[in-house]
């Protein structure tokens, strides 16, 4: 079964059941396809040939990347589409998907973005929906995680670009286009774009073969 056709089979409809939500759907869906891309065939083709004793699940990571923002399409409020889609992963039937894939895939998109800045700052109002969420369970800690954030940053609407560039595109997207505008957002691209440069500058390195054992080491793997 193609990694794509999971994709697709698992975000088209939630596109279909609520078409005013996206203000691009073809941007979302070839970055989608973009983070997919950059997660199997730029990250995990090298990291093989590199490290050829890494436990990556790899089917499982590359659609995790290729679905990290299926939260997107879920509500109009953008804020925390991670957890959002993570919950919907988690507890919905996915075409292609078991429950183990769908709780691991949960888990390694539930962390991507800027969600730990932004529950620092304004998660109280959105308890309601998500219940207590200790803010720490949202700062990414494994290589699984950091791949995903990566290919997320490192590709816009299916290209490839730096990550800086991405962020400060990011930034600048929150601060003057209408439709993105959101003071909290800002302030959260503000205050965690060091550590998101520095998790892809981990990804790099793990992808480009310049870590020792011991460094790979400082971060877990979900397995």
């Amino acid at each position: 079964m193609l990694v794509e056709e999971i994709i697709e089979r698992n975000v088209l409809p939630l596109i279909e059941q609520n078409p005013d939500v996206l203000v691009d759907v073809e941007g979302y869906l070839n970055h989608l396809k973009g983070s997919y891309e950059v997660a199997e065939k730029v990250v995990l083709q090298e990291v093989r040939k590199k490290y050829p004793y890494i436990s990556l699940n790899d089917d499982t990571l590359s659609i995790a990347a290729g679905i990290h923002d299926i939260g997107r399409p879920l509500k109009k409020d953008q804020r925390f589409h991670e957890i959002r889609g993570s919950n919907y992963i988690r507890d919905n039937e996915l075409y292609g998907l078991d429950y183990e894939q769908r709780d691991k895939i949960a888990k390694m998109v539930r962390t991507h973005g800027f969600v730990y800045e932004l529950w620092k700052l304004c998660g109280q109002n959105y308890t309601e929906e998500f219940g207590s969420i200790d803010v720490t369970s949202l700062y990414p800690k494994s290589w699984e995680e950091f791949i995903v954030i990566y290919s997320d940053i490192s590709n816009k609407k299916g290209e490839f670009i730096e990550p800086e560039e991405r962020l400060k595109e990011a930034l600048y997207r929150y601060e003057k286009d209408i439709n993105y505008k959101d003071p909290e957002m800002i302030h959260s691209i503000k205050t965690g774009t060091k550590r998101i440069l520095d998790i892809c500058e981990n990804v790099r390195k793990l992808k480009d073969g310049e870590l020792t054992e011991k460094e790979i080491k400082k971060y877990n793997f979900l397995g």
